[in-house]
């Protein structure tokens, strides 16, 4: 199977941020600064401009083998984006972003698996405030819901049912640009059906966090 990319369907989190981040970083032309210093600055010039528009939140780093993807997470979406690590975490990561200064300090969380690290990111600064390993936890399905998986050539699909409600939709996975793969969902279309709301509101929350598992490898 390729190895996976940063996927068009976002949920808690924000388009991805990476160019801002490389604009910033190409700005910065000290030879001798350390690169986690230099990607500090970068991150915290990044949060604070998107904190005018989105509010307090953190910047979220996901890491895979093949990729790198930073999006800006709001504070009230931070437990939700932060699905494979532990509630310790998720607390401090809580904590820091309702003390930090979002004028003067940015809150940043890398996930390279299998450790998450949390940052206090502010000028010429980026302290490390805790490291844990990823939580590679087993999903747990909603009541009646299965999936049955089927590959045809190099693409992957995981097609998803419910008990009472039939076809919820899918997951595919399929090559992109060399050894990457693109992530995508489809609701299934059931032509016009009172349920069809149900459905969504079973089948797109789950279908985001297994997309994120399969793009920082931890699917189970």
């Amino acid at each position: 199977m390729p190895s996976p990319t940063a996927n068009d369907h976002q949920g808690p989190t924000s388009e991805p941020i990476n160019h801002l981040i490389d604009e910033q970083m190409d700005q910065i032309t000290d030879p001798n600064l350390p690169f986690m210093e230099k990607f500090g600055r970068a991150a915290l010039q990044v949060a604070i401009a998107v904190h005018e528009t989105e509010g307090r939140g953190m910047i979220l780093g996901l890491q895979s083998p093949s990729s790198k993807k930073f999006v800006y997470v709001q504070e009230e979406k931070t437990a939700i984006a932060l699905w494979m690590t532990a509630v310790s975490i998720k607390r401090k990561v809580a904590q820091l972003i309702e003390q930090y200064d979002p004028d003067r300090e940015a809150v940043v969380v890398m996930v390279v698996p299998p450790t998450v690290q949390l940052y206090r990111a502010s000028a010429g600064k980026m302290d490390l405030v805790e490291i844990q390993e990823v939580e590679q936890t087993s999903i747990k399905l909603p009541a009646g819901v299965k999936i049955k998986s089927e590959q045809q050539g190099q693409v992957f699909t995981y097609n998803f049912t419910h008990q009472k409600l039939g076809k919820l939709g899918r997951i595919v996975v399929k090559p992109h640009r060399g050894n990457q793969a693109q992530i995508d969902y489809e609701l299934a279309d059931t032509g016009f059906d009172p349920k069809a709301k149900q459905r969504q509101e079973i089948f797109v929350p789950l279908a985001q966090e297994l997309m994120q598992r399969i793009d920082l490898g931890l699917m189970r």
